[in-house]
């Protein structure tokens, strides 16, 4: 069970982690005894992608938010923002490149947790009245990654 939830965690790309919650789905639903030992597992293959900073708790991303001219928010690299209070303000075209990139760059680092915590969600709300110890499990996995805020991005 270790490396049936460990080498998705590893890879930690975004088809990885789908083809590890399918088989963890899969497991849980075929034995559902193992499915406190399976979510045990994903919990410290967690708090391990906390340690070694990956994906959401990942350093390569730095980026901030900032209201585009359209809708919604956009992923700008924190390197190339400038604070308009300390420099002047420059009313270029931007770059659709760059901004694409760093979209894309996002999307591929932060998918991975997302994915794992859709999942999580779901088993959840399967166990939010029958299975204290799950509970517990996602619980101390909230906990621990709230304790990680300075690593968000």
């Amino acid at each position: 069970m270790y490396y049936m939830v460990a080498l998705p965690f590893e890879v930690f790309t975004p088809s990885a982690i789908a083809a590890g919650i399918e088989t963890w789905t899969w497991v849980i639903s075929e034995r559902p005894a193992f499915e406190i030992s399976m979510m045990a597992e994903i919990n410290s293959a967690w708090m391990a992608s906390i340690r070694l900073e990956r994906g959401i708790f990942s350093k390569t991303l730095k980026f901030v938010l900032n209201p585009s001219e359209i809708d919604g928010w956009l992923l700008i690299p924190f390197s190339s923002y400038n604070d308009p209070f300390y420099h002047p303000v420059d009313y270029a075209p931007t770059d659709k490149d760059v901004i694409d990139r760093a979209t894309n760059h996002a999307r591929r680092l932060l998918s991975p947790h997302t994915l794992v915590l859709q999942m999580l969600f779901s088993r959840l709300q399967a166990a939010k009245f029958r299975k204290p110890g799950l509970m517990l499990l996602i619980q101390r996995l909230v906990l621990r990654s709230a304790r990680a805020y300075r690593q968000l991005r």
